[in-house]
């Protein structure tokens, strides 16, 4: 029960990365989302460091068993002291809470069961979720090996061993938000195919290195040289993928959000299940750890091709195909609604998000959008002034 209900607070995650999808614009929300989540997963890594150091503490004044039980309350006093910081200074969005706006009209309230429809048949946000499974999944399962491997590979003690893999862990401090700084930045230059294209890279950066840490055997240099270029791939990809995310849903954001949420935990069991929890004991299932290491960095380009591959969002494109030509924004995040609730006005909740999105078509798009807007209007004022009434904005003799 309590393992349950620690895993319920830690959704937490999801509620963060809703929070500052819908606080941010569509510009800087890549960043927004990487800082929060990497701060958030870098308490892997410190966490790594404090808990045994703690542990350790208490069980010089009790017994062992007592000790890290114990330990546990710090965590959790941490937990309950932040919750109740949000409730009494945080809101829900820019404009104010929801409960304020549904009461002055300004919001309707949700339709849980078509916002949850709407999301199950978004197959963008399931190849997220397949992607994020093999970049947090990863990295979960790395937290959880890198100690052990450290120290049956070189014979550190726990605590020395623990140390050095929180370094893993603590490049998130700078690592995910890394990539999601990059994602709105090659997303402002090329459009969302440029955050596609980052994507896919981050990850098979990541893959690349996560096989090779088990061939730098009995060299501690190179394997911490591995784990440091491995984790800059696996949390910019994370960064990045949370780049993705709220571009595949307005309507479904919270459920987007959950979803790929969802995918990395599910990997993290799936990825130390397949690999690492293994011994010589158990027989022919038994995997090596450089083989071990070697085929999870290959699932993760793989994963990575077919996952960011086959993202495509007709007003923008993907890594492959250009956009549909006359596909707007609008037709894209109004069709989440049904006739009915257009002509009820519900659709408009979306109308602001698609208009700032559109920043996603690229310079070179918008560019070129401008100058055709440009050059309709100068063949309206032509039309006009051959029909005998003054161009817009002219001046007429009298000076109207």
């Amino acid at each position: 029960m309590s393992r349950f209900l620690i895993g319920w607070a830690l959704a937490g995650f999801v509620t963060c990365q809703f929070w500052t999808s819908i606080m941010f614009s569509p510009n800087v929300v890549g960043f927004a989302n990487a800082l929060a989540g990497g701060w958030g997963n870098a308490g892997g890594g410190v966490t790594q460091i404090v808990m045994p150091y703690l542990a350790e503490g208490i069980g010089k004044h009790t017994y062992a068993f007592r000790a890290w039980r114990w330990a546990f309350f710090f965590p959790g006093c941490l937990h309950i002291i932040w919750a109740l910081l949000i409730l009494s200074f945080a809101q829900d969005t820019p404009d104010g809470d929801y409960a304020a706006l549904e009461k002055k009209g300004k919001k309707q309230k949700a339709n849980l069961l078509k916002e949850l429809f709407n999301g199950l048949c978004n197959y963008r946000i399931w190849l997220l979720a397949a992607c994020y499974a093999y970049s947090f999944g990863v990295e979960l399962a790395l937290d959880n090996v890198l100690p052990a491997y450290l120290g049956s590979q070189f014979g550190y003690s726990i605590v020395k061993a623990a140390n050095y893999a929180a370094i893993f862990g603590m490049m998130n401090f700078w690592a995910r938000p890394l990539g999601g700084y990059l994602s709105d930045l090659t997303g402002r230059r090329w459009g969302m195919r440029g955050r596609l294209w980052l994507l896919w890279s981050c990850m098979a950066f990541g893959g690349l290195f996560t096989s090779l840490i088990g061939t730098a055997g009995g060299s501690f240099g190179k394997t911490l040289a591995f784990i440091i270029l491995a984790a800059t791939g696996i949390e910019g990809t994370c960064g990045a993928i949370y780049g993705v995310v709220p571009f595949t849903s307005r309507r479904s954001c919270g459920l987007a959000c959950g979803l790929v949420s969802a995918g990395g935990a599910i990997g993290g069991v799936m990825n130390q299940g397949i690999f690492f929890l293994n011994t010589p004991t158990v027989g022919a299932y038994y995997i090596p750890p450089v083989d071990a290491f070697k085929w999870l960095g290959v699932v993760m380009i793989a994963v990575s091709t077919i996952g960011v591959g086959g993202q495509y969002f007709p007003m923008w494109g993907g890594m492959f195909f250009p956009a549909r030509k006359g596909y707007t924004e609008e037709d894209f995040y109004f069709a989440e609604y049904s006739a009915a609730e257009r002509e009820r006005g519900l659709h408009l909740a979306s109308s602001a998000f698609a208009s700032e999105s559109r920043s996603m078509r690229g310079m070179k798009r918008l560019a070129s959008d401008a100058a055709s807007r440009f050059k309709q209007q100068q063949e309206a004022e032509g039309d006009d002034t051959a029909h005998g009434s003054p161009a817009w904005g002219a001046v007429t003799r009298n000076g109207v």
